[in-house]
């Protein structure tokens, strides 16, 4: 029992200074004066082994370390929520008679509902309405959003949700939403 908790001991030493102090030392020199003492047992490192100071930082490291929960990056359920159960608004001119509003809703589940409204622009009277509801989910890229439609795919990139506003990139147009609760 005992020899078996001297190797998991020297095991997670090893672990230790090859990843925590090899990735994180600025010197490159210094991950391989770690190795080489470690390797090959150098008296030089026997004083740190033998101090406990080692297993006892690396305990601690383990368990703190070993003990977190799951991080995502860029992903995080902070931002999902921030974004999700919302109707984000803006306004884009169609053409020389026609503002269309646009509403755009993102859901915890990953749905989504996309609203066009198009105004003439003299009268202010309602023309057209489309809806169409699209699935999401967050891109590999990082800070953007794959939508997936019934007829094909959008993209939401360089996504930034501050406060009431949502910003971004999408399908190549730099755009800016409100919250539609602002609106009305």
């Amino acid at each position: 029992m005992k020899n078996s908790f001297i190797v998991m001991i020297k095991c997670m030493q090893i672990l230790f200074y090859y990843c925590f102090i090899g990735f994180s030392a600025k010197s490159g020199i210094f991950r391989y004066i770690c190795m080489f003492c470690i390797i090959n047992d150098r008296e030089m490192c026997n004083w740190v082994n033998k101090s406990g100071i080692v297993t006892i930082v690396l305990f601690i490291f383990c368990t703190v370390f070993f003990s977190c929960e799951e991080i995502s990056f860029g992903k995080d359920q902070d931002t999902a929520e921030m974004l999700c159960n919302r109707v984000w608004v803006d306004f884009y001119d169609e053409n020389d008679y026609t503002e269309c509003r646009r509403e755009l809703s993102f859901y915890l589940d990953g749905g989504g509902i996309i609203r066009y409204d198009y105004y003439n622009i003299y009268t202010g009277d309602l023309l057209d309405t489309f809806s169409e509801y699209f699935y999401w989910d967050w891109s590999i890229y990082g800070h953007s959003i794959d939508m997936e439609f019934s007829d094909g795919y959008s993209y939401f990139d360089d996504i930034i949700v501050s406060g009431n506003y949502l910003s971004g990139i999408l399908d190549g147009y730099k755009v800016t939403f409100t919250d539609g609760y602002l609106l009305d």
